[in-house]
């Protein structure tokens, strides 16, 4: 039933009438055209469009008496759609509730078997209009007899209408006009009795994406497997546009792509537009052999959508109220289908190497996790966005940092937060993307763009040169170049571990235990040759998501880039560690349905600690002669019971104690923090694989 609210305009479909089609002759509905439609009429499928943006079909009773009012030439017509009446207007391509007024638009298209086509026709700004439903049965019939070019006539003027060139020209004035052959998105059933169309919400998930040359076709295209996306060289011609508005609730994005069939020089255009997160409109124009006219298309459309020229690309720049340029990175996987028929070799790692390597390689939670922090990885894949994308999200989180620093929360800080989500797209369904008007909202996207960062980083390294012969987890073991060795239960190091873990839960983070499922020593890759030993080393924990480890093995611990704000992080941007476990267990964001986690112990050279009481973010600019910040607690490991390993590395596994006990200060942390600035200050020595046993 179409919903309570007004009539949006809708450029590609039927609905909106602009005004410059009220102006042609040729595209007013009382025109000639209507006096042959007749039986006909049957052959039109009509649909209306839902408050969600979704084109939905009428019941087939109601398109039946919608399609005898059409061919009868009826200006309206009244019928019963799910319980309420509803007024059809033929000449607006509107429908009405008649208790509430309320309206929708409607669109129609010619039934062609089981398939539906609109046809559709582009002036000379590459704007697209839809013809009349009684010139699209004349023009469907036209096309289907083989005739062209063809003199139909078509309002009150006669055309010649080229199918081959897909072009119609005026016979008096000789005003050309570019056609189009739309299929929707539907199919037509035999045989179907009236029924109400149960709505259900879309499940989100992540695409899976597999092709040949140098970019995917877009899934929803119906050309899919039988062609490819057009480039010449290292110019691609496939481009994904985003943007957000958040003062007029739009978070859209715009596909262009230009194809070529795989078997011959045939090409398309296609289009795919709509809110992201979902699936959205799209056109498919054929050009036949005219690559020229595809290409006049293809860069109209995005001149269109972003005020560039798609030959100055390189250059582009972003216009307000425009689209800006999706960046992302695809690696052909031409040999994906035969991996899959290839036998999957035993595996030679260890099962506790093995079933860790599984757990922080696996696509599916990394896809999960990030749809829970709403990022749209239907527009930008998992491992796609690029580094210098990543980056432009960080530098307009800068900016939004500044504008709530300096109280700036009018337009300028919605400004910033649509720049934000237009590099780095978020799905919110139909609800306005949150404005981002806090420093803990920052710290949560900062999050984000850590987890992609990392994602990024894995899936490279996941699918970096794989060795066939080896099973998947012992390719991706391999490819992180860190070697993984198992604890066994009740060896010294494994105790004093277990130990350490058990007395330094702190008593505020009472939400869960922690339980040990394994122990593994961590051998890094030139980890050794590059330490910085400045002293003062201790045996600290570190935690992250699960979907982090991969990229964090691969390529150890990084500081957030120069591009990102300052306030996400307490002492300035460093890495962080603990000496009471479970500060740093919060950070791997365990929950009640993924109650596993991974926790690192590292060797962190502190050297000549710099001391603070309180959060200082400029902490990262170091004293004369200091190495590291340690943001003083006041619960503490008690420092009568720290242990020191044979190499000098010192382990505060005491229980924790109020540090008042030894010393008159007062502090406003909690718990101790350690900071280095230098990654080469840290080594990775033992990777904790532990179980969060939640309280009810």
């Amino acid at each position: 039933m179409p919903p309570k609210r007004k009539v949006a305009a809708n450029k590609a479909g039927q609905a909106a009438v602009t005004k410059k089609a009220k102006q042609a002759t040729d595209e007013i509905v009382e025109d000639e055209t209507d006096k042959d439609v007749g039986e006909k009429s049957n052959r039109l499928y009509w649909q209306w469009q839902s408050d969600d943006t979704e084109w939905k079909h009428f019941s087939p009773v109601s398109e039946e008496a919608i399609n005898v009012a059409y061919g009868l030439k009826k200006a309206q017509v009244t019928i019963t759609e799910d319980g309420e009446n509803v007024i059809v207007y033929f000449s607006k391509m509107v429908c009405s509730i008649t208790v509430s007024g309320e309206k929708a638009s409607i669109r129609s298209g010619v039934k062609v078997g089981k398939d539906v086509f609109v046809w559709q026709w582009q002036d000379i700004q590459g704007e697209e209009h839809v013809y009349t439903p009684a010139q699209m049965l004349v023009l469907e019939d036209s096309f289907q007899s083989g005739d062209s070019p063809a003199v139909l006539k078509l309002g009150t003027r006669k055309y010649t209408v080229d199918f081959k060139a897909w072009t119609q020209t005026a016979n008096t004035t000789k005003e050309m006009k570019i056609l189009a052959r739309v299929k929707l998105d539907v199919t037509i059933k035999a045989k179907s009795n009236a029924r109400k169309q149960k709505i259900k919400a879309a499940k989100e998930k992540v695409e899976t994406i597999s092709y040949n040359g140098k970019r995917p076709v877009d899934s929803y295209c119906q050309k899919l497997h039988s062609s490819h996306v057009y480039y010449n060289g290292d110019e691609v011609w496939d481009v994904t546009l985003n943007q957000t508005n958040l003062q007029y609730n739009n978070n859209k994005f715009y596909k262009i792509q230009l194809l070529e069939d795989n078997n011959s020089n045939f090409y398309s255009v296609w289009l795919r537009w709509g809110r992201v997160g979902q699936r959205g409109q799209f056109k498919l124009t054929e050009y036949g052999y005219d690559l020229s006219s595809a290409k006049t298309l293809f860069e109209a459309k995005f001149k269109d959508k972003t005020k560039n020229n798609w030959s100055e690309r390189d250059k582009f720049e972003k216009v307000q109220g425009k689209y800006d340029i999706l960046y992302v990175e695809y690696s052909s996987n031409e040999d994906a289908g035969d991996a899959k028929t290839r036998p999957i070799p035993e595996s030679n790692l260890d099962k506790r190497v093995k079933d860790l390597i599984e757990l922080i390689c696996n696509i599916k939670t990394m896809e999960e996790m990030v749809l829970e922090m709403k990022y749209d990885a239907k527009k930008a894949p998992l491992g796609k966005l690029t580094t210098d994308q990543i980056k432009a999200g960080y530098s307009s989180l800068k900016v939004i940092e500044g504008l709530i620093n300096g109280n700036q929360l009018g337009p300028k800080l919605v400004e910033a937060c649509n720049e934000f989500y237009t590099r780095i797209p978020h799905s919110f369904g139909m609800k306005s993307p949150p404005l981002i008007a806090t420093l803990p909202m920052i710290k949560q996207k900062i999050q984000l763009l850590e987890a992609l960062g990392d994602i990024q980083i894995a899936i490279k390294l996941l699918n970096e040169n794989p060795d066939m012969l080896l099973h998947p987890a012992d390719n991706h073991y391999k490819s992180l170049k860190c070697e993984l060795i198992p604890l066994e239960k009740g060896s010294d190091n494994y105790t004093l571990i277990e130990k350490y873990l058990r007395n330094t839960h702190g008593a505020t983070h009472n939400g869960y235990t922690l339980e040990i499922e394994d122990i593994f020593a961590c051998v890094k890759d030139g980890d050794k040759d590059k330490f910085l030993d400045f002293g003062n080393r201790m045996l600290l924990w570190h935690g992250s998501r699960l979907t982090n480890w991969a990229g964090i093995l691969g390529k150890g611990l990084r500081i957030a880039p120069p591009e990102a704000p300052i306030s996400g992080y307490m002492f300035g941007k460093g890495l962080y560690f603990a000496d009471m476990c479970s500060k740093s267990a919060n950070y791997c964001f365990a929950s009640h349905t993924v109650p596993s986690g991974l926790l690192l112990l590292c060797e962190v050279s502190l050297g000549d600690c710099n001391e603070l009481k309180v959060a200082d973010s400029n902490a990262d600019r170091l004293p004369m002669g200091k190495h590291s910040v340690k943001g003083r607690g006041m619960i503490i490991p008690d420092p009568r019971e720290i242990v020191e390993l044979p190499d000098g590395v010192k382990v505060p596994c005491g229980k924790g104690l109020d540090s008042n006990f030894f010393s008159v200060d007062r502090y406003t942390l909690i718990y101790n923090e350690y900071i280095v600035y230098n990654v080469n200050q840290v080594r990775m020595r033992y990777l904790i694989r532990v179980k969060f046993n939640f309280k009810q």
